[in-house]
């Protein structure tokens, strides 16, 4: 199966994610890991990152009387113990490096970007992958990730960002690279499910949309990007709740499993 490059309305996670958190959150930071930060245990915060923990209120301790931070890992709900202080170092005019350590140096990765936010009172983070800045063909899933990272932080700022939200968004377009798939395969899957949900134990039948037709999606039980065919024996009717909960669930090998067994070989 050949790849098309398109452009289409959309973003790249990182852009999306990025550009909400600055405009939702008192202040962000960001910093690449480096390999001495990991090796040494020690990682060096920004200035940029140390001035959002300025605003949070938090300040570093003189080594070895650190202060000890709880940064709230955006996304997971996770939080992270970390030291915070000054590390005096040798030598004439050498001013203080200021430091995190414990759960936050064992967390990320060498090549990993920081970043840090605070809604003026919790100091939150996230890592950015290198997979991270690669363009998303799925916008539901860059959207949940920001609603996710919205729904840790102060219920009051949550609430004036949402009604300040623009009710006319403007466009951006960005280019990826999409599958070309044969619309014969979806065809012969919606006609062999009747409009049904294949998912083992769910009754959904389609509802009926406005030109006549029953409403049912179609979805590639092993994905294209992982090896998987457009074929009938690789694609199954699903409503959207199951399909939802396919790509998503913490279940989802289970999920592709029932589904194997409810498909056969497509026919």
């Amino acid at each position: 199966m050949r790849l098309r490059r398109i452009i289409y309305p959309g973003f790249a996670i990182v852009n999306t994610f990025i550009e909400e958190l600055n405009r939702v959150f008192d202040g962000i930071g960001i910093k690449t890991v480096t390999a001495t930060d990991v090796s040494k245990d020690a990682y060096v915060v920004s200035r940029d990152q140390k001035a959002v923990l300025e605003k949070a209120r938090k300040h570093p301790g003189i080594f070895p009387d650190v202060e000890i931070l709880y940064l709230h890992v955006l996304n997971s709900g996770e939080v992270l113990t970390t030291s915070y202080y000054d590390s005096i170092r040798g030598g004439s005019g050498r001013v203080p490096e200021t430091r995190m350590g414990r759960d936050l140096v064992s967390w990320v990765r060498a090549g990993d970007r920081l970043v840090m936010a605070t809604d003026g009172v919790n100091v939150f983070v996230c890592k950015l992958t290198p997979e991270d800045y690669e363009p998303a063909e799925d916008r539901v899933a860059q959207e949940e990730r920001v609603v996710r990272a919205f729904s840790q932080i102060d219920r009051t700022k949550l609430l004036e960002r949402a009604k300040s939200a623009n009710p006319r968004p403007e466009k951006s377009r960005t280019e990826t690279s999409v599958y070309e798939r044969d619309p014969a395969v979806r065809a012969w899957v919606t006609i062999r499910s009747d409009h049904s949900c294949e998912m083992l134990g769910c009754d959904y039948s389609g509802f009926m949309k406005a030109d006549g037709s029953k409403y049912i999606e179609t979805h590639h039980i092993i994905a294209l990007g992982e090896g998987g065919g457009d074929n009938i024996a690789n694609m199954a009717a699903l409503c959207p709740n199951c399909h939802r909960e396919a790509h998503y669930s913490v279940d989802r090998e289970q999920l592709a499993e029932k589904l194997r067994q409810a498909i056969g070989d497509g026919t």
